[in-house]
């Protein structure tokens, strides 16, 4: 004879009622949130922005511009470190040295 505690039936009853392959687990992610930010630069008087999602190499950081449709695009799908280490190498660039940097 063999005696079953509560946990025990429901977890067998989890796993007896479940899709074949998913074994009673349920997901409850969300959408991954995005992180943005921009920076003023003292030294080249330019705005730099960057945005992306936490442990994914999808980092975009650009040059804020009047016009909307050209953007200098100083990195692009790249992980977060590079874009934070990208921003301490042009806060001591000219305007110049940021725009060579710069694509597009």
């Amino acid at each position: 004879m063999v005696i079953h505690t509560y946990s025990q039936n429901f977890l067998r009853h989890r796993l007896d009622t479940s899709p074949a392959g998913s074994l009673g687990f349920t997901s409850h992610a969300g959408a991954l949130a995005k992180v943005e930010g921009r920076r003023s630069l003292r030294q080249s008087k330019l705005t730099i922005a960057w945005r992306g999602t936490p442990d994914l190499d999808d980092w975009v950081a650009y040059i804020v511009t009047k016009t909307k449709s050209k953007k200098l695009i100083l990195a692009d799908q790249v992980s977060e470190r590079k874009v934070k280490a990208l921003l301490a190498r042009v806060s001591g660039l000219s305007r110049r040295g940021v725009e060579k940097l710069a694509k597009g």
